[in-house]
C-alpha cells in the first residue's frame, strides 16, 4: 500500500501570504491521484493551522497503523523555520515564539510516520523563505534529517529539500521553482521514472536558472520508482503548469519552464534552452534571474524605507524607541565572522571581501641543539665511528622551546562595490525601567542575483544607569531573496522584522514574568 501527505501552506496570518505553494500542493495532489498508486492521501489545505494539521495527520496514522505500507510520501511547500537542532514545517498560524503549536517539528512528524512503519520513507519539501539559519558549518540539515529518521527507526528515505540550509527557497507567482523544477522534469519522461531520476533532473533544473542549490538525502538503494510515466501524466502536468506542446513530448517540446517574470510580468513562452542560441539563452537568463546595477540599486534601495519604524508591530512600538546608526564594516561587531561568511560563498561570491590581518602565535617546538665536537680524534682524525656520527649529526639534541610564528586570519569583511544600504545597528530603548535594552545589528550583501541580510540580536545587559555592554553580536543568522525580485526583498525584510520582533518580545516577557 502506498500513502502520501500532502501540504500546501499559503494563507499566512502573521507571515509572507505565498499563494504559489497552494497551487504547488493542489497540483501535486491531482497529479497522485491521477497515478492510480495511492490508498489514501492526507490534504493540508492553505489555512491549516497548527493544531489541526497535527491532528490531521495522527487521524490519517491511526486510520492506516495496522496496514502494510510499502511506500509514504511527504510532501510539503510553505514557511519553515530551521532551528540549531530541528527544523519546522510552519503552519497558517505560525509564531516563532510559539513554534510548538502553530509547527510542526520534523521530529514529531518522523514520530508519527514510525506507527506506519513504512518500507520506504520519501520527504519533499519546498520551504519557500525557510527561515534564518546560524552562520555555523554544522547548521546543515542533512545530520538533522539522517538523525531523526534514525531515532525513529525509519528504514529507507529519500529527502528532497528546496535548499541548503543558509538560503530560502524562490517562489514565482503561480509555483515554487522547485515544485516546477520537478513538475517539469517528469513532464521529459517516459516510462519508469527513479526518485535517483527526479533528483538529478531538480538539481540540473535549479542550477540552470541560478536558483539555490537543493539539499538531497539519500538512504536507500537508488533503484526505487516513483512513477511510471505516460503521455497521460505528462499532459496532465503540462496544462498545470503552463507547458505548450505542439504533440511531442520529451526534451525538444516547446515550455515556458519557470519563465513567470519576477516582477510579476506576463509568461513569456520559452523554447527549451538546447534549442536556443547562446545569445538568446543568455538574454533569457539575464531577464529572469540576473540584475544590472540600476536595478540592484532600485530594489536595495526599498530596505530603508521598509525598516522604518511604522512597520514594526505595535508590541514592539509601544514598549521601546527604535534609534536606528549606520555602521562602516570595521564597526560592525564580530564582523570576522561575516568576512568567513563571505570566504565560503565560491557557488555566488557577494560584492564584498574578507579582510586579513596578520597575527602573531607562539607554539612550542622543538629546535636543534649545537653539541661540542669530540676531543679524542684517532689516526684519521675521528676517534670512533659513534664520534663520527655525531660529528655528521646522526645523534642530535633538541630543547622543547617557544617559537613565534606569523599567519593570515580573517579579520572582518569589505565591500567591493557601493553598498547602496550600510550597515546598520538598530537599539531598542526601553520606555520603561522595567525593560531591558536591545541591539539588532544587520549587514546586506548582495551579489548580481541575490540578496543576503546578515543579523544578530541580543539583550544587552545594563552595567550603569544608562549605560549598557556593547553588542557582541555572537550568532549571525541569515535570510535571502532574489535580488531581481522587490516583492521578495520586501518579504525578506518583513521576515527580518517579524524575527528580531518575536526575539525581543519573547525574552522581555520572561525578563518580566
Amino acid at each position: 500500500m502506498k500513502l502520501a501527505i500532502i501540504g500546501g501552506i499559503a494563507n499566512y496570518k502573521s507571515q509572507t501570504v505565498l499563494s504559489a505553494c497552494q497551487n504547488d500542493a493542489a497540483t501535486f495532489k491531482k497529479f497522485l491521484d491521477a497515478t492510480n498508486s495511492y490508498a489514501d492521501i492526507c490534504f493540508l489545505g492553505p489555512d491549516t493551522a497548527g493544531q489541526e494539521a497535527k491532528k490531521i495527520i495522527a487521524d490519517f496514522v491511526q486510520k492506516h497503523r495496522n496496514a502494510k505500507i510499502d511506500e509514504l510520501v511527504f510532501y510539503f511547500s510553505g514557511h519553515g523555520d530551521r532551528t540549531e537542532d530541528d527544523f519546522f514545517y510552519a503552519m497558517s498560524d505560525y509564531k516563532s515564539d510559539r513554534k510548538e503549536t502553530t509547527g510542526l517539528r520534523n521530529t514529531e512528524l518522523d514520530a508519527l510516520i514510525r506507527n506506519l512503519a513504512p518500507e520506504l520513507t520519501i520527504k519533499i519539501v519546498d520551504a519557500c523563505y525557510s527561515g534564518s539559519t546560524y552562520i555555523k558549518a554544522d547548521d546543515d540539515i542533512s545530520p538533522v534529517i539522517q538523525k531523526s529518521a534514525k531515532d525513529n527507526h525509519l528504514k529507507k528515505l529519500y529527502f528532497l529539500y528546496s535548499s541548503e540550509s543558509n538560503e530560502t527557497s524562490w517562489a514565482g507567482a503561480d509555483f515554487s521553482y522547485f515544485t516546477l523544477a520537478l513538475f517539469k522534469s517528469l513532464t521529459e519522461q517516459i516510462g519508469f521514472v527513479r526518485y535517483r531520476d527526479l533528483i538529478a533532473a531538480i538539481a540540473d533544473e535549479m542550477h540552470k536558472i541560478g536558483a539555490p542549490k537543493p539539499t538531497f538525502v539519500v538512504q536507500a538503494d537508488n533503484l526505487e520508482t516513483f512513477v511510471e510515466m505516460n503521455a497521460s501524466l505528462s499532459d496532465l502536468l503540462k496544462a498545470e503548469i503552463g507547458i505548450s506542446d505542439s504533440g511531442s513530448t520529451g526534451s525538444n517540446s516547446k515550455l515556458s519552464d519557470l519563465s513567470q517574470d519576477i516582477e510579476g510580468h506576463s509568461k513569456i513562452e520559452h523554447i527549451s534552452p538546447d534549442q536556443l542560441t547562446l545569445a538568446e539563452l543568455a538574454e533569457r537568463t539575464a531577464l529572469e534571474i540576473f540584475c544590472t546595477e540600476a536595478e540592484a540599486t532600485q530594489s536595495l534601495r526599498l530596505i530603508e524605507d521598509a525598516l522604518d519604524s511604522k512597520n514594526w508591530p505595535d508590541e514592539i512600538t509601544n514598549a521601546f524607541n527604535i534609534e536606528v546608526s549606520h555602521l562602516e564594516e570595521r564597526s560592525v561587531p564580530n564582523n570576522a565572522a561575516i568576512g568567513k561568511w563571505i570566504q565560503s560563498q565560491a557557488d555566488d561570491p557577494v560584492f564584498a571581501v574578507p579582510r586579513f590581518e596578520t597575527q602573531t602565535y607562539v607554539v612550542n617546538e622543538y629546535q636543534e641543539v649545537p653539541r661540542k665536537p669530540s676531543a679524542k680524534i684517532g689516526t684519521f682524525g675521528i676517534s670512533s665511528i659513534g664520534a663520527l656520527q655525531k660529528l655528521f649529526g646522526e645523534d642530535k639534541e633538541y630543547r622543547l622551546e617557544k617559537v613565534q610564528r606569523e599567519r593570515e586570519i580573517v579579520s572582518g569583511f569589505k565591500y567591493t562595490v557601493d553598498p547602496v544600504i550600510e550597515p546598520r545597528e538598530l537599539l531598542f530603548r526601553p520606555l520603561h525601567a522595567s525593560l531591558e535594552q536591545y541591539s539588532a545589528n544587520i549587514v546586506f550583501l548582495f551579489s548580481r542575483r541575490s540578496l543576503t541580510c546578515l543579523y544578530s540580536i541580543e539583550h544587552l545587559r545594563y552595567i550603569g544607569w544608562e549605560k549598557t555592554v556593547r553588542p557582541s553580536a555572537a550568532k549571525w543568522k541569515q535570510l535571502s531573496a532574489p535580488l531581481k525580485s522587490q516583492e521578495k526583498i520586501l518579504g525578506l525584510v518583513r521576515i527580518l522584522i517579524d524575527q528580531i520582533s518575536d526575539v525581543i518580545i519573547l525574552d522581555a516577557r520572561q525578563q518580566l514574568i
